[in-house]
């Protein structure tokens, strides 16, 4: 079956779930859930209930809502049409998912056959637009067949069987759902500015907006230096929708944000703001949708065209130079820690490398130039290996000193005979650096290397 994009956009929706503990449980009748009393089955094994049932009304199958209307060609055989519903799942004692977090309130669900035996989808499509409906399903199959997922969500754990309320609130053709988008598009464009104006009055904001549309208030005078592009900054930010709708909050999280100012991060408007403070100045500002979203939004959270408000403390600023010489300390006193602990007892070479000699080689001395075969076996200081040269079944082989490797290693195995082995503690400055190494070595770290020096090949 085609795909199209509005299809992955959708599904997508469905996708992003969020884990909401509720202690209260989904509904008053948790007991009757817990034995399924009242429900029927299909001949497939799905539980269902009807609270709600309206059977002349359209009913969600998959192509054209009218069902006595055949496909007009292949091309509409292809598209699903979409459900909108109201949805709630989780087990008798803890919600899992409330549609209730989305801005419209709606989940829209492509309407596809089902997946499987007892699959969610066959209960969609025994219910018309205005039914409301409760339907039993196995949790497992759900998340890996229906959703999608890679595996079982960790909130998810253990659970056997998932209870969706549902609220069938309209259909459409995939053809009908772009359309009334694009619609929607052009309404919110054109009511922005409107909007906008009419808070700015209800609110008597007398500030006046930048020359790029940001008003900002400043609401305390920071005492610490003026932020600038490149400066490492800690904020505290709330953002909102002009009617108040929470969308995200740092210190409901406990977790102020950390980035690097002038690089892209949340909204643009954002940025320009930070550029306009000193570092323990508070302020307010109303950033029109191109400082924030714009015409896209963030699906289920900002809807297109939104105005955003948004209260920003500028928690600490560091300098490039401030930050790289806190990250250097920190790795410093890391690395002496871990010698401390290991018992190490040799000093560092003046780079920062620690050469523990383990073995003495009887072989030639390696030399710049020379062609070398080396056994490793790389790890963090917390002992994660990152990566050993025994997967492979083959020792490295690289010219030593032409910086084809590491600075660590050019410096360590240099200082090594044929046959020795030795233990590289080497400095972050030595080896990946303020960057790191894709996924498995981050920035600043400090490495060990378990190293053998099986040949020196003279050049």
């Amino acid at each position: 079956m085609k795909k199209s994009m509005f299809f992955l956009l959708t599904t997508a929706l469905l996708l992003s779930v969020v884990f909401i503990s509720c202690n209260s449980g989904l509904q008053d009748n948790e007991s009757k859930l817990k034995d399924h009393e009242g429900f029927t089955y299909t001949d497939d094994g799905l539980a269902y209930k009807f609270v709600v049932r309206n059977d002349t009304a359209k009913q969600a199958k998959p192509g054209i809502p009218d069902s006595n209307k055949a496909f007009k060609d292949a091309e509409d055989e292809a598209k699903p049409n979409i459900a909108y519903v109201k949805l709630k799942y989780g087990t008798p004692d803890t919600l899992l998912y409330d549609s209730d977090i989305l801005v419209d309130k709606l989940v829209p669900i492509p309407l596809t056959p089902p997946a499987y035996p007892g699959d969610f989808m066959e209960g969609l499509e025994m219910m018309h637009v205005g039914d409301s409906a409760i339907f039993v399903v196995d949790a497992e199959s759900f998340f890996l067949k229906t959703a999608r997922f890679p595996e079982i969500p960790e909130y998810a754990a253990g659970v056997k069987k998932l209870t969706f309320y549902v609220k069938l609130e309209d259909i459409k053709t995939e053809d009908q759902a772009r359309e009334d988008y694009a619609e929607q598009l052009v309404k919110m464009q054109i009511a922005e500015d409107s909007t906008l104006q009419a808070y700015i009055k209800e609110h008597n904001i007398t500030v006046k907006p930048t020359e790029t549309g940001l008003y900002f208030q400043r609401l305390k005078k920071g005492k610490g230096p003026l932020a600038k592009k490149g400066d490492l900054v800690t904020v505290d930010f709330d953002i909102k929708l002009l009617n108040g709708t929470k969308i995200f909050s740092t210190k409901e999280t406990g977790e102020p944000v950390f980035f690097e100012l002038g690089k892209p991060y949340d909204t643009e408007g954002m940025n320009q703001a930070l550029l306009m403070m000193r570092q323990g100045g508070k302020a307010r500002i109303i950033m029109p949708s191109n400082l924030a979203f714009g015409k896209r939004g963030r699906p289920g959270l900002v809807p297109p065209y939104s105005t955003l408000i948004s209260e920003i403390e500028l928690v600490n600023i560091q300098t490039q130079e401030e930050y790289q010489a806190g990250q250097r300390l920190k790795e410093a006193l890391k690395i002496e820690q871990y010698v401390k602990d290991s018992n190490i007892n040799v000093k560092p070479t003046p780079s920062g490398l620690y050469y523990v000699e383990k073995v003495k080689g009887d072989g030639p001395k390696a030399e710049p130039g020379d062609k070398v075969k080396v056994w490793y076996t790389g790890k963090l200081l917390d002992g994660t290996v990152f990566d050993a040269s025994s997967k492979r079944n083959k020792p490295f082989e690289f010219v030593l000193g032409k910086g084809r490797v590491i600075k660590g290693w050019d410096e360590g195995i240099a200082m090594m005979r044929q046959g020795g082995k030795a233990t590289l503690i080497i400095p972050s400055s030595l080896g990946y650096g303020e960057r790191g190494s894709g996924k498995v070595i981050p920035p600043n770290s400090p490495l060990i290397f378990d190293v053998e020096l099986q040949e020196v090949i003279k050049q």
